[in-house]
């Protein structure tokens, strides 16, 4: 069990002989990617100690925390990593700024007509 992380959701889902199997999600804080929780299953996660969160490990989530952290170049050399949260939040006051771009209320980004 990792202790002081919550379960990002959950699953039921049908086997054989019309029985049913429960269990937990966990999801990565830099790319949102979920997986199914199996200790002991052997399957190789990390845990951040820059964002505090939980990583998936795979070489898409690296690849992608690299294209993230250079979308904003005030962050090379102080940060490690980028959570997809506050990555989205930066990108929301990015666009706020933007003249071409209105935020609406809800969160939606929406291109002004020119």
């Amino acid at each position: 069990m990792i202790h002081h992380h919550r379960v990002a959701g959950w699953f039921e889902r049908g086997i054989a002989d019309g029985k049913t199997e429960v269990g937990e999600t966990r999801q990565c804080a830099h790319c949102q990617y979920v997986w199914t929780y199996q200790p002991g299953s052997g399957a190789k996660r990390g845990y951040c100690l820059n964002c505090h969160g939980l990583l998936c490990m795979r070489l898409e989530c690296h690849e992608q925390q690299k294209q993230l952290l250079a979308t904003f170049p005030e962050l090379q050399g102080r940060h490690s990593c980028l959570p997809f949260e506050d990555w989205n939040n930066r990108m929301r006051d990015k666009l706020m700024r933007d003249p071409m771009w209105e935020v609406l209320p809800s969160g939606i980004a929406v291109m002004k007509d020119q």
